[in-house]
């Protein structure tokens, strides 16, 4: 496949474990996939749903994957298998990047970003996307988004797996949003029922600009 791409690497670690993993993705992990291609590297840490921490990064093309500068990361850092070997769970889901749905563009600067992950029949992707070209998304950016896009899984990651759903709905927001439960209630109306396999995260940014608890 050719186009950019959105990937999201999920994993679940101990809370004991998360201000480890802080240091070694923004003083080491981040440079690594910078260099690799990847032109968004940003983290978020769980408030509500999902697992414990999700990575979001974007790309021009899913080859990055198997570039030698990519697939060369984990053996050229000391500290990366110490680090996923603290893992619980994980999923490494890649999604094309349809930036162009939603009423708003721009760069990826969201300090929270809420995500919807589901099943849909084509068709009722179909509608969901004219409905956001519509102005759907109004409500979400009246309550503080800047963006809302919807992404669909692409070619999977050539070594990692995911047992995400087909599609995402992503909105970023600047302040922290509303419950998880209000995104869902959202694209339940939308769409005239909730959609399959629905699961809802709120994170807010672990990483570059670090939380504070």
């Amino acid at each position: 496949m050719t186009g950019p791409i959105l990937y999201t690497a999920e994993l679940e670690l101990a809370d004991a474990d998360i201000p480890g993993f802080r240091d070694w993705y923004g003083h080491r992990h981040a440079s690594d996939l910078y260099e690799s291609g990847m032109r968004v590297c940003t983290c978020y840490r769980a408030i509500e749903g999902g697992l414990t921490i999700i990575d979001i990064y974007e790309a021009d093309d899913w080859a990055v994957f198997e570039t030698p500068t990519y697939r060369g990361i984990g053996a050229r850092d000391p500290g990366n298998a110490a680090i996923l070997a603290k893992r619980t769970n994980k999923a490494a889901t890649v999604y094309a990047n349809t930036s162009g749905i939603g009423p708003a563009t721009g760069p990826f600067r969201a300090d929270w970003v809420s995500l919807a992950r589901f099943d849909a029949p084509p068709t009722t992707e179909a509608a969901l996307r004219t409905a956001l070209a519509n102005g759907a998304a109004a409500p979400l950016l009246a309550q503080g988004a800047h963006r809302v896009r919807l992404v669909a899984r692409t070619k999977d990651h050539p070594r990692n797996d995911t047992f995400r759903p087909r599609l995402m709905l992503l909105a970023e927001w600047q302040a922290r949003p509303p419950a998880a439960s209000g995104l869902a209630a959202w694209l339940a109306a939308t769409l005239g029922g909730a959609p399959a396999g629905l699961d809802v995260f709120v994170g807010q940014r672990l990483y570059p600009w670090p939380d504070h608890p």
